[in-house]
């Protein structure tokens, strides 16, 4: 997708959405594949503990945080 393809390119650090978004925009995506990711903030909807996986196999910069928003 070209959101994906934006986040590579620009070396995005930061990234926010709700769990169904990043779920999708992510699940299909290789190991390691978002290196540059340091912290993930997603909300307005229930995560779960699939959410966390996702997050632990896409982000892998050592200091890489999912912050959950959900209030």
């Amino acid at each position: 997708s070209k959101t994906l393809r934006t986040i590579k390119d620009k070396q995005v650090t930061i990234f926010s959405s709700i769990p169904s978004m990043f779920q999708l925009l992510f699940s299909e995506q290789e190991r390691g594949a978002f290196p540059d990711l340091r912290i993930v903030t997603i909300g307005g909807e229930e995560t779960t503990l699939e959410h966390g996986h996702l997050f632990q196999r896409i982000a892998t910069h050592p200091d890489a945080k999912l912050v959950n928003g959900y209030g």
